[in-house]
């Protein structure tokens, strides 16, 4: 208790000298656990991103969709019944599932902002599995759409609320049609959380005016390795009509391109750690180097070298657990502030609907296991750099270390 009372007022009485400390750690644990936050929404978003693309899932579009799609989109569409006849005959195991994607408005306090609708069949369970449902309901009724946690919070938007949308039509038309949001949910990609909304076929089909469908679906109900879908993917492309394109999304090796990813930011995170270290163990050095004159006093007065240095460490343990307290809390109080109001590095409807599902919205995830780690290793390089040089300064003699101060 004495030692504890002794460190307390030696932390206090010295003020400058504690709060550079204090804020040199503490900056370095919010730095940290900021850092990891974004890493841990990047590598979310990359698993997000590639869940539905390497689960042995491939596409079927008109070949010319994709290069025309934001003018007319809905002149290049698909025919369902004919593929899904086809391929049953010969592919037993495969599903054909009609997945419409149309580029649309939401029309909002007298303004036009840009989306992606998204439809899916009732019976589509591997999508409908894919997307979780944070509030309400998922649309079961006509007229009833489910919509991304990061669109409906940046437009205020709840369950119960109406919706007008606004899109082009089949016969190059337009369309507006009142929907209701049933459900506010997490799609299995960062960007349609920012840009989409989910409604049914038949709802589509009505705002469209139009019994097409933009794209298919192919789904294995067997498990399929990366070479087996590729394999599969060449044999389905023969048998297709020839206006149609086939999309294998294992032909870009998403698996390998997501391990890279996680390897760069792995090594980011791991920068920013020995950056991090190296300011804490050079202020606690620093700390202790200057209060040499007050160690050589303590051995003076009669206190042993143990006692010295376990007055230092404790000293340091106290003022560096506050420290890096404050740090991850601030942190993550930050990270939940700034989920509230999503970061959008990229509004631009053409990138947002863009092949490759890249979302502009920066998200913070915080897991307690990183804060832990945090924790422990800023804690533990502290104590490490605390004791190590109280310990060569108190095996000095006192009449060295006064000397040397004099």
């Amino acid at each position: 208790m004495l030692f504890i009372t002794i460190a307390l007022r030696n932390i206090f009485r010295s003020k400058s000298r504690s709060l550079f400390a204090f804020f040199s750690v503490a900056v370095v644990a919010f730095i940290l656990t900021m850092v990891t936050s974004v890493a841990e929404g990047l590598v979310g978003e990359s698993i997000a991103n590639s869940r539905l693309f390497i689960s042995g899932d491939i596409q079927v579009e008109h070949k010319d969709y994709e290069r025309y799609f934001r003018f007319n989109p809905l002149g290049y569409l698909v025919e369902q019944e004919p593929i899904a006849q086809l391929f049953a005959q010969k592919y037993p195991d495969l599903e054909v599932f009609a997945r419409d994607q149309q580029p649309s408005f939401l029309y909002h306090q007298e303004t036009l902002y840009p989306l992606m609708i998204f439809s899916y069949e009732p019976d589509d369970t591997t999508w409908i599995n894919a997307i979780q449902v944070l509030e309400g309901e998922f649309p079961q009724a006509t007229k009833e759409i489910a919509m991304g946690y990061d669109l409906a919070n940046t437009y205020q938007l709840h369950i119960g609320d109406r919706v007008m949308l606004l899109t082009q039509t089949a016969d190059g038309g337009s369309n507006a049609v009142s929907y209701t949001l049933s459900a506010i949910v997490n799609f299995p990609s960062a960007s349609y959380n920012a840009n989409g909304l989910i409604m049914q076929n038949s709802d589509m089909a009505y705002l469209l005016r139009t019994q097409g469908h933009t794209h298919l679906q192919i789904t294995s109900s067997k498990s399929l390795s990366e070479k087996e879908l590729a394999t599969l993917a060449q044999e389905l492309e023969k048998q297709l009509p020839e206006q149609y394109l086939l999309r294998s999304w294992h032909d870009t090796d998403a698996g390998s391109l997501l391990r890279i990813q996680h390897f760069m930011i792995g090594l980011m995170t791991s920068i920013f750690f020995i950056l991090g270290s190296g300011v804490i163990i050079n202020t606690a050095i620093m700390s202790l180097l200057e209060r040499t004159t007050e160690i050589g006093l303590l051995r003076a007065f009669g206190f042993s070298t143990r006692q010295v240095r376990s007055l230092f460490v404790l000293e340091s343990i106290i003022l560096h657990t506050v420290a890096i307290i404050s740090g991850i809390l601030l942190a993550v109080m930050l990270s939940w502030l700034l989920n509230l109001f999503p970061i959008h590095l990229d509004t631009e409807a053409t990138k947002a609907y863009s092949s490759y599902n890249i979302s502009g919205v920066i998200r913070f995830v915080i897991k307690w296991d990183n804060l832990w780690r945090i924790a422990l290793i800023a804690f533990t390089i502290s104590t490490i750099v605390s004791y190590i040089p109280t310990r060569m300064i108190t095996r000095l003699r006192i009449s060295t270390i006064l000397r040397t101060q004099v």
